[in-house]
């Protein structure tokens, strides 16, 4: 619970935004494509959205803690694949 409580300090309402969206993107493209498909799709939407921000600076801020938020959604993404592939 102390882990999940820093996580959640650390990433703040914009890093759980990008860990849901990214979590939720892996699982649309993930029931479609295989899972290494999903990962690296959902990956490169999350560095285009961080490039577009560090291309707007007046009104966006890329982050790298954005990037490892998505990635932190990757990763739940696929172990939730991953287990209802072996159920």
């Amino acid at each position: 619970m102390n882990i999940l409580r820093k996580l959640l300090n650390w990433a703040g309402t914009d890093g759980l935004l990008h860990i849901g969206c990214s979590f939720f993107i892996c699982l649309v493209v993930g029931a479609f494509l295989p899972i290494w498909a999903a990962a690296g799709i959902t990956l490169l939407i999350g560095v285009a959205k961080e490039i577009f921000d560090l291309l707007h600076p007046e009104s966006h801020s890329a982050e790298w803690k954005d990037l490892i938020c998505d990635a932190i959604g990757i990763a739940v993404g696929c172990g939730i694949i991953l287990l209802y592939t072996l159920l």
